[in-house]
């Protein structure tokens, strides 16, 4: 028992491996073959069995039909010798009837009869149901007097029918073909009815013509009976019929007739020897004067011996060759086809995890993967893709580039660059601006390279997209900030050089217009040079003001009163058909900034709306209103803008001129670019310098032919706005006035400054630099320090220490081309008072008598 079981094991084992499942398998195979060959010649047997079962049930009915069709035209022959509605004599029927020669040319036909309708005598009765109802439908009005049928000739003698001179009973078959013979007008068959007794009874059918006065049969039923006056019979032993049409029969097949026309069938011909079992054959229907007879047959079986069973050992034969055949040629196979299947499977699963992890890379991947075929359609889109253009899969694949915008404004340099891959087969990168789906826009820089196929022709190309709008965004602001910081160094480092001449020139200027008689032709001249120092200050200005250096002293305003007075400053230089509308809501908040620089911002922005409304006439409106700045609402300020989050005001220039050309728009805010022919191209760059110092920024919307807005905004400060004082005047000369201590470079200026100084009543100390100003300091007590040194940051910072601990309550007025640098400054260390470059000589004589200490 034991052995037995490890000897299933090992075999089990066996069958795990490959080679053995593969024989298994052929064997299995061989078998399925061999059993479907097999049953596929059975089935051929099968279907040639029923070909041949139906031909001979073919010529059997024939050849029945054929007898019946016999039958027949003697009856139509005997018609013919008829009288005219009458029955011929006895000799010529027998005359007639000899001359068939019925027992040897018609086997089975056993006599010729004629039957006529004649008036039922008294004697006559009927008895029978059947005759009673034709005798009562006989009665009706309009139909035939009451008749009976008698034997007028019969031909030879035969029990079927009765000798001549006898009635025919109506209850028997052949009384009911009669009626039914004369009622459809044609020959009918009788039901099968048997003559004699015992094992000598035969059966027999009549077969029936009836015969009537007119020459062709009565068209409706109605008519028929009254015109019938008789028949022609025929009686048929079926037995010798049947057995005649049967013909010779293959041995073990048995053929059977039926009469299945009433209910429940009559066998009409036993085959013999079957006696009266059941048939389970194969049964063909037919109609025969007007009875319906059915063929039944049932084959005969094959033995052993016959020719489909030599077929199908020769099948099996040959399936159990086959089977053990490639049951060896598979065995001898599968060793190798195992080895062979476990290093594909080995080499299978390494394909597919690599093809795993590069899909997984692909669709995981921040880096878009476009991979077109070598009609340059898209096949493959990765999710990286679908985000950076916005394009979905569904909707690019099997599309070409420009088809779907890639990258939107760029479609053809897209495909410009695409087949310059195909055409110098190796890779390219390009960087290529233009616009997602929404029309947002997008910058990419494409890294295209070809796919070879194995055979070493281009199979299509593969461009990996990167996203770097952000980083150009990132590096144009660094740009813009780099270009601001440089020309802010710059602008510093002349403003201080570039005042102080401007200074010398428009004090000098100062000084000699006062000291010249007032109808002196000079002092016209005197007022020229003046003006155009400051002129020359002012543009200056302009230039640091883009940088964001300009001096600048914020305080709490508010801004109604600034827009009104730019409405007021335009109001006088409107062209003719430009209306400047203002509209300030009564709520609107204070904002921190210095007045006039802030002013200039809205007047520069107001005259290019003015100047591009000129032309064809139409409203300018400038309005203010309180809003909540939001990270959307900065992101699209122009670059360089630094408004903070949170509440804010924004005033707004709207006009509705031709509006800014596309081209030109990123150009807009460069210092000394203009398109208007006129003017230096530092409007809108102050503007913007002057928003940016006070941690403003500005946007813009304009379209060609209709129009643009400008929105300035600065951030909202809680409280009312400051009032404003007007710059003093010098008031009259005191005997002695203090003693006031100078520290500046210029040798000139510090003429200037004495000279100024000097007639009011203050004695001036000089001193050069830093270091020897806080010595001076320390020598005695000053009314007040006039700081005009080339100082910033951490120096001025320094120095403004030194001074305080030297004397902490000195006043301190700084003179400097950039006021703004003082902001940082503590508040313990911030200057008295502030004069910004080029400032006038009086101005400088009323800020020392202001803060001077009293001695």
């Amino acid at each position: 028992m034991m052995s037995n079981l490890s000897w299933s094991v090992r075999l089990l084992r066996r069958l795990r491996s490959a080679p053995a499942r593969w024989v298994l398998v052929s064997i299995l195979l061989g078998l399925v073959l061999t059993v479907g060959g097999m049953a596929a010649v059975t089935q051929h047997q099968r279907r040639i069995g029923h070909r041949e079962r139906e031909r001979h049930l073919d010529r059997r009915q024939q050849q029945l039909m054929a007898r019946l069709k016999t039958c027949e035209d003697l009856l139509l022959a005997a018609r013919s010798v008829m009288g005219d509605g009458r029955a011929p004599s006895p000799q010529r029927w027998k005359a007639f009837v000899d001359g068939l020669d019925l027992p040897n040319r018609h086997p089975g036909l056993g006599t010729l009869g004629v039957i006529e309708r004649v008036p039922m005598g008294a004697t006559a009765t009927a008895t029978s149901g059947m005759a009673k109802g034709w005798m009562a439908e006989a009665g009706r009005p309009g139909a035939p007097s009451p008749e009976r049928l008698l034997v007028a000739l019969a031909e030879p003698a035969d029990p079927s029918l009765p000798p001549s001179g006898q009635e025919l009973d109506l209850r028997t078959a052949q009384g009911e073909a009669a009626l039914r013979a004369m009622s459809q007008g044609r020959p009918v068959l009788s039901a099968p009815f048997r003559l004699g007794a015992g094992p000598s009874a035969r059966a027999t059918v009549a077969f029936l013509l009836p015969l009537y006065r007119s020459e062709t049969v009565p068209d409706t039923p109605g008519n028929r009976p009254r015109d019938c006056w008789g028949w022609v019979y025929a009686g048929v032993g079926l037995d010798d019929l049947l057995r005649e049409a049967e013909g010779e029969a293959e041995p073990g097949r048995i053929l059977e007739v039926w009469d299945s026309s009433t209910q429940g069938s009559q066998r009409l011909y036993p085959h013999p020897g079957n006696g009266d079992a059941a048939v389970p054959a194969f049964l063909r229907a037919f109609e025969i004067g007007g009875r319906t007879w059915m063929l039944a047959l049932q084959p005969a079986a094959e033995g052993p011996g016959g020719r489909w069973h030599g077929a199908l050992l020769g099948v099996m034969g040959a399936g159990l060759v086959f089977t053990f055949s490639l049951a060896l040629a598979l065995g001898s196979l599968a060793g190798a086809r195992d080895r062979a299947s476990r290093l594909a499977e080995q080499l299978s699963r390494t394909s597919r995890e690599t093809l795993r992890r590069f899909e997984a890379l692909v669709s995981q991947t921040p880096v878009g993967v476009v991979e077109w075929d070598a009609r340059l359609r898209i096949r493959r889109w990765n999710p990286a893709a679908e985000r950076i253009f916005g394009f979905p899969e569904d909707e690019v694949l099997d599309r070409s580039g420009s088809s779907i915008r890639l990258p939107g404004g760029s479609r053809d340099e897209v495909r410009a660059s695409l087949e310059e891959v195909v055409r110098e087969g190796r890779g390219l990168t390009r960087t290529l601006a233009g616009q997602r789906k929404d029309a947002e826009p997008v910058v990419c820089e494409w890294t295209t390279t070809p796919i070879y196929g194995l055979d070493g022709r281009m199979e299509g190309l593969i461009s990996l997209v990167l996203d770097v709008t952000e980083q150009r965004r990132t590096e144009e602001r660094l740009w813009l900030h780099q270009k601001l910081e440089s020309l802010g160094v710059m602008a510093g480092g002349i403003a201080h050089d570039f005042n102080n001449l401007l200074w010398a020139i428009s004090g000098n200027a100062e000084l000699a217009r006062d000291r010249v008689p007032p109808e002196s032709p000079a002092l016209i001249n005197l007022e020229r040079i003046e003006t155009a120092a400051f002129r020359a200050a002012a543009l200056a200005r302009q230039l640091m003001i883009y940088t964001g250096r300009a001096p600048f002293v914020t305080r709490s305003i508010e801004p109604r009163r600034l827009l009104e007075e730019a409405q007021t400053l335009m109001a006088s230089g409107l062209p003719v058909g430009v209306d400047l509308q203002v509209q300030v809501p009564a709520d609107l908040p204070a904002v921190q900034a210095d007045g006039p620089q802030l002013q200039q911002a809205i007047h520069n922005l107001l005259v290019n709306a003015v100047e591009a409304t000129a032309l064809q006439g139409g409203r300018v409106l400038l309005r203010a209103a309180s809003v909540e700045a939001d990270a959307t609402l900065i992101e699209g300020l122009v670059p360089g803008s630094a408004l903070p989050e949170g509440p804010a005001v924004v005033l707004e220039v709207i006009d509705a001129g031709a509006g800014i050309d596309p081209a030109y728009l990123p150009r807009i805010f460069d210092p000394f670019f203009s398109t208007k022919g006129v003017g230096r191209g530092l409007g809108l760059s102050a503007a913007l310098g002057i928003l940016r110092a006070h941690r403003g920024g500005l946007s813009v919307e304009t379209e060609p032919g209709k129009g643009s807005r400008f929105r300035a905004l600065l951030p909202a400060v809680p409280g009312p706005a400051e009032e404003v004082q007007p710059p003093g005047l010098p008031t009259a000369p005191l005997a002695d006035a203090g003693r006031i201590l100078l520290a500046e470079d210029e040798p000139v200026l510090r003429g200037l400054v004495v000279e100024a100084l000097e007639p009011f009543g203050f004695q001036v100390a000089v001193a050069q630099g830093s270091n020897a100003l806080l010595e001076q300091l320390a020598e005695g007590p000053y009314a007040a320090v006039v700081l005009d040194l080339r100082l910033s940051g951490e120096r001025l910072e320094a120095c403004l220490r030194g001074i305080r601990d030297v004397d902490a309550a000195v006043p301190v007025l700084l003179c400097t081309g950039s006021p703004g640098e003082t902001s940082s400054l503590p508040v313990a260390l911030k200057p008295a008072a502030l004069l910004a470059k080029p400032y006038r000589l009086r101005e400088l004589v009323a800020l020392v008598q202001e803060h001077a200490r009293k001695a």
